[in-house]
């Protein structure tokens, strides 16, 4: 079964928003959820095989990768953007790029799932 990454950077009700187009989006995913100590019995509801802590209270970095994912190979990644463009989060593009899934791509406000090549993002 193919895997994905859920990363919480944006806020837990714009998941709760946003969990059902996911699903439908990758319906053949075990899907694992990285997101903030606050926020862990939250993510306790969702269809998630894993939830992952990140253990700073500071926003994700590429200086702060948790252990669990340089280990699991992913086949998407998904982070939550809280606009519609996806502008502003070059810190979880390039922290997604050291996690090295197959496919990267960004869900914003109005639950429009996009793709972001590996190249775009290093421009």
């Amino acid at each position: 079964m193919k895997k994905l990454l859920i990363i919480r950077s944006s806020s837990i009700q714009q998941l709760d928003i946003n969990i059902r187009e996911i699903e439908n989006k990758f319906k053949n995913h075990e899907i694992h959820i990285l997101t903030h100590p606050h926020t862990l019995e939250h993510c306790k509801k969702y269809p998630a095989k894993n939830i992952i802590v990140y253990k700073s209270k500071k926003d994700f970095s590429i200086f702060h990768i948790p252990k669990e994912l340089k280990h699991t190979k992913y086949d998407s990644l998904i982070f939550l953007v809280s606009n519609l463009s996806g502008m502003g989060y070059l810190n979880l593009m390039l922290f997604s790029l050291l996690i090295r899934p197959k496919k990267i791509f960004h869900i914003n406000i109005k639950s429009e799932i996009k793709r972001i090549t590996k190249l775009s993002i290093l421009k």
